[in-house]
């Protein structure tokens, strides 16, 4: 970031900064720098803003190594990222106790919080430490200060240049409760990154794909992340994680979920999910949601390697483009589309009265039914009908004396992959099952007959 023959007098500034001016010599108050540079220009990266005309621009990693040492059977104060203060780079005593062997964390070494960079979490060791968990270890070498690079990595600047560069590359831990605090105070801040909604404490998914789509670039950008299926339905109306639903397919990013095969991934064998969203939709695809079941295209594998025994091939790979591409230009029944509003919803709370031992409503003072909290039930009425004709329709006729709670109205987001790919089965003909019944008992008369005569 800065060439050598700056180095030293940037070296020597630092090391000024660190006593009151009154203890500065007067030969080192000489050798401050006397000159400004009178011609700038834009350095052609977003975080470093602008450099003098001379200095020369490097990569980071052109100036730094990665440590990757690990360390066993030595006694060391250990360090994760639950440690390091996101923001300041402070060190955090905490409880926990870790078990698992670590890498060795140097000297004047800085450690990066890899997963999720957003949290700004990068330090400065000040004595050899274990390093466990998602943390990089980075060695500057001799041409950076390491507190410039470690002021750096922690940088907002810096940090949207990594993000913006590193789109669904990486998912946070399952759980977010080491990050409540931080997290939550974004979360009231108007236009933050998590503005939209908090989902429960023990997932996290739908927190880290707000985090990407508020990193999304103004001229156009695409996401594509895989999930579990809890961000596709989990949470009730008026959730935090109804509300990001809502947010995100409201917004229209929305543009494509692909259901993968089971049995993928070597750690688990559930149901995936591809999301796929943007914020710069072609025009046939605005207001619409394509739903792609690939559920069925995969190989077996000649050898499991834990949970994984399926695989894609890449011509099933080139199946599934296929079927996105197309959009609404094919009949395959794997590829279903829909309105945005297709997947919204109202709750309303249904109310019955209160009865007497001889069955009759009870009624307040001012004559209105008294309702029977033991008795309530919810309802939920699809978008685009209309609530009181639904009402009317739907639950009138089955409930004669129930009545809306007019205080009561949420509106939620859901998509219940597994409803709409749903192909009923209609059950055999009776007279079919008795007939394979009666077969199977021959075949089981006949062996115990020859077994009974030997």
């Amino acid at each position: 970031m800065i060439n050598n023959a700056n180095q030293s007098t940037f070296r020597s500034s630092l090391k000024a900064q660190r006593r009151p001016d009154h203890q500065l010599e007067e030969a080192q108050i000489q050798k401050a720098p006397s000159t400004r540079y009178p011609v700038y220009k834009p350095s052609g990266q977003p975080w470093l803003g602008e450099v003098p005309a001379h200095w020369e621009v490097q990569r980071l990693n052109h100036n730094t190594s990665l440590i990757d040492e690990i360390i066993e059977n030595v006694i060391l104060k250990v360090i994760a990222a639950e440690n390091i203060e996101s923001g300041t780079g402070r060190y955090l005593a905490t409880n926990s106790e870790f078990q698992e062997e670590g890498s060795l964390g140097p000297k004047n070494g800085i450690l990066f919080n890899k997963l999720r960079p957003y949290l700004r979490k990068a330090f400065l060791v000040q004595e050899p430490m274990r390093v466990v968990g998602e943390l990089l270890v980075i060695r500057p070498d001799v041409s950076m200060v390491e507190r410039y690079a470690a002021h750096l990595l922690a940088s907002d600047s810096f940090i949207d240049t990594v993000d913006g560069s590193t789109f669904g590359s990486k998912m946070p831990r399952v759980s977010w409760k080491k990050d409540k605090d931080y997290v939550e105070a974004e979360a009231e801040t108007l236009g933050g990154r998590f503005d939209a909604g908090t989902p429960r404490i023990n997932d996290g998914s739908l927190l880290f794909l707000q985090h990407m789509l508020h990193k999304m670039q103004t001229r156009g950008s695409r996401i594509a992340v895989v999930f579990n299926g809890s961000p596709l339905f989990t949470g009730k109306a008026g959730s935090g994680e109804s509300d990001i639903r809502r947010w995100i397919i409201e917004s229209d990013y929305l543009e494509a979920i692909v259901a993968l095969p089971q049995e993928l991934f070597y750690n688990t064998g559930i149901s995936t999910y591809i999301w796929l969203l943007t914020n710069r939709k072609p025009a046939a695809r605005r207001g619409k949601v394509q739903l792609i079941d690939a559920s069925e295209l995969y190989e077996r594998m000649p050898k499991s390697h834990g949970n994984k025994r399926r695989k894609i091939s890449d011509a099933q790979v080139e199946e599934i483009a296929s079927l996105y591409t197309a959009f609404a230009k094919t009949e395959d029944k794997r590829v279903k589309l829909f309105d945005n509003a297709d997947f919204g919803y109202v709750e309303i709370r249904v109310e019955r009265p209160e009865l007497t031992p001889a069955g009759k409503p009870v009624r307040k003072r001012d004559g209105t039914l008294k309702p029977d909290t033991k008795r309530r039930d919810y309802e939920r009425i699809p978008l685009k009908e209309d609530i009181d004709a639904y009402f009317e329709r739907e639950v009138v006729p089955h409930v004669p004396h129930a009545w809306m709670d007019s205080d009561y109205m949420r509106i939620g987001y859901e998509i219940n992959f597994t409803r709409y790919f749903y192909e009923y089965t209609p059950l055999r003909p009776v007279e079919e099952i008795v007939a394979d019944i009666r077969k199977l008992e021959a075949e089981t008369e006949g062996l115990l007959e020859r077994v009974l005569d030997l």
